[in-house]
């Protein structure tokens, strides 16, 4: 049932987008050839008529490769808004590119650069406008998959409080079954344990569940088996959650050797062609900034020698890619015996060490733009988490043991975490957390999101000192 619940949801999106195409063609029809009329004036009906046939195919075809007609999970709004953009983008090359095999018709160029124009307005509104409206419906219990959690352990709790956090991915959630006696007829994180597994068969029944997840240790192998089994005869979608979710912190990759499978549960999504384009990425650009910063470098670097005619630069132990350890280059912000009375220590609000323009230089960022050199030498990238100091690597790898893994990546100038407001004396455990999503989720696309986020929200943050 809830299959067909979203292939109709799917075909009222298709079709919605189908509608904005055509409103957008005669919006832009009507715009370029009446109000501002052409020199041969209104053109013929056909050729435009083949237009909007192939601007349609076009648009759906993007949609569909950038993954927004799937309803099962949720974007944010922000990656709603740059998913449609790199959709209409690529409809506007596939339509151009089309329009090279229709000979004998000269189409304006004015025309098609609005018409795609205007689609991205009109589509990035109605998208905005059928996701919040599902997401409402969602949370009043309609169009969602009800589920049956199995296990009311840690694991079980884990993935219910998953799902209460992001109840617009449409999973309803009716309850527990676990075989502990003194949680029958009871509620746990007020959810209730509707029975046990033996009665897994008549409670799916009565309570309509559309699915079922397993979240029970894996050492309990009878009764998995048993449970197992009894799903077979029934028609519900049966999942199985491991209890290994702490180890799989990367991509886990199913590995051959020799004919036996074996996962890798560190696997680095950077590799191959992927890692090669990346670089390549950080090359071009990096060249581009330093080219770019090179006049405001020397302006910084005098104000910094006028203050206190100590050196420009300061470079500072930082440890990157397989715990690697290398030396960043910064502007100097602070005094030049910052650090001599002492362990190192992270900055503070209103440190006393800092020169005055070394606090404009961290208020906006600007002491860190050197580092475009350390990516250029090939030590940091663009896009990943941002480097450490090995001391406080040690500190926060023994209050956080998949810290490490953040160097499974080279660090970055700017990265998830930090356009998301995570900077300064923020939380380690939630930057952690943004930085191994960006691992787990890495792509090419993903860097120029991060990339656009960074200019868009500019380099001025309140928790830069």
């Amino acid at each position: 049932m809830i299959r067909r619940k979203l292939q109709n949801l799917r075909l009222l999106l298709i079709s919605g987008d189908a509608v904005m195409v055509a409103a957008a063609f005669l919006l832009v029809f009507k715009a370029r050839f009446t109000f501002l009329p052409a020199p041969r004036g209104i053109p013929e009906a056909g050729p435009y008529g083949v237009l909007l046939f192939i601007a349609l195919l076009s648009s759906w075809l993007s949609l569909a490769l950038n993954g927004l007609y799937r309803l099962e999970g949720a974007f944010s709004r922000i990656e709603e808004i740059f998913k449609t953009l790199l959709a209409v983008v690529a409809a506007f090359i596939l339509t151009a590119a089309s329009l090279q095999f229709y000979r004998g018709f000269s189409y304006s160029r004015l025309f098609l650069v609005l018409l795609f124009l205007v689609l991205f307005l009109l589509m990035a509104a109605w998208r905005f406008a059928f996701k919040a409206a599902l997401r409402r419906l969602h949370r009043r219990g309609r169009f969602c998959e009800r589920i049956l959690i199995v296990g009311a352990g840690a694991l079980g709790r884990t993935l219910a409080d998953l799902l209460s956090t992001h109840q617009e991915i449409g999973l309803s959630l009716a309850g527990f079954l676990d075989d502990d006696p003194t949680l029958r007829d009871a509620a746990v994180d007020d959810i209730p344990v509707l029975g046990t597994t033996g009665e897994a068969e008549i409670l799916l029944r009565r309570h309509g569940i559309d699915a079922i997840y397993i979240a029970i240790p894996m050492g309990d192998r009878s009764k998995l088996e048993r449970l197992v089994r009894t799903l077979q005869s029934t028609y519900v979608a049966v999942y199985f959650v491991p209890d290994v979710m702490e180890l799989l912190s990367l991509r886990a990759v199913v590995e051959d050797l020799h004919g036996m499978p074996v996962v890798h549960l560190s696997s680095s999504p950077l590799t191959g062609w992927g890692a090669l384009l990346k670089r390549l990425m950080d090359i071009l650009l990096a060249a581009c900034g330093v080219m770019m910063c090179a006049p405001a470098w020397a302006i910084i670097a005098l104000l910094i020698k006028r203050e206190d005619d100590g050196p420009v630069f300061y470079r500072q132990e930082r440890m990157g890619l397989d715990g690697r350890s290398f030396r960043v280059w910064k502007f100097r912000s602070m005094k030049t015996d910052a650090e001599r009375k002492g362990a190192p220590v992270m900055a503070v609000r209103d440190d006393p060490r800092r020169t005055r323009i070394g606090e404009f230089l961290r208020t906006w960022s600007l002491d860190e733009t050197p580092q475009l050199l350390n990516i250029l030498k090939g030590e940091m990238s663009l896009v990943g988490p941002r480097p450490e100091r090995p001391e406080f690597v040690q500190e926060f790898a023994e209050r956080f043991p998949r810290y490490v893994l953040r160097h499974r990546v080279r660090s970055g100038l700017t990265g998830w975490a930090q356009v998301n407001g995570l900077r300064g004396r923020t939380s380690i455990r939630r930057r952690l957390d943004y930085d191994l999503y960006y691992i787990q989720n890495w792509s090419l696309r993903f860097d120029i999101k991060i990339l656009l986020l960074t200019l868009m929200k500019g380099f001025r943050h309140k928790n830069a000192y």
